[in-house]
């Protein structure tokens, strides 16, 4: 359960972009000062995120990297998450000085640390410009 001060602080240093196809999560780094961008990745392990010295970037596409899909009437929502590193334990020699250590006093789970990202949609009507030349034909 995120806490109302924190959904605002997250807005403020947190962008998410929704393209036609893909979706990307921009993190700006002095927020999340401890977060190491080389163990990070969408729900997918094998989506890794890219990084500078300012910035944590990652897009999927909207069929790829686990990303979930619901629909109601008249919206399709497209949903992933990053999970971080504290997840991701080293699993090769590290190469940004950070030591390899973890130190876990207790329990973590995904659900507290996860932080999700979507995109809505409007669903098109079904009566396109091909339905309904066909319907208009069929009616004839």
């Amino acid at each position: 359960v995120l806490y109302p001060e924190f959904e605002i602080y997250t807005q403020s240093f947190v962008g998410i972009t929704c393209q036609a196809n893909n979706m990307t999560l921009t993190i700006d780094r002095k927020a999340f000062p401890h977060l190491i961008p080389s163990r990070a990745s969408l729900k997918d392990p094998s989506c890794k995120v890219n990084w500078d010295d300012k910035q944590v970037n990652v897009t999927t596409r909207l069929d790829d990297c686990g990303t979930f899909v619901s629909y109601n009437s008249s919206i399709a929502k497209y949903t992933n998450y990053l999970v971080p590193d504290i997840l991701n334990p080293p699993t090769e020699p590290d190469t940004e000085g950070t030591d390899h250590a973890v130190i876990n006093r207790g329990a973590i789970s995904l659900d507290e640390t996860r932080l999700f990202i979507s995109c809505k949609y409007a669903l098109v009507p079904h009566r396109t410009i091909a339905a309904m030349q066909w319907h208009l034909l069929a009616i004839r």
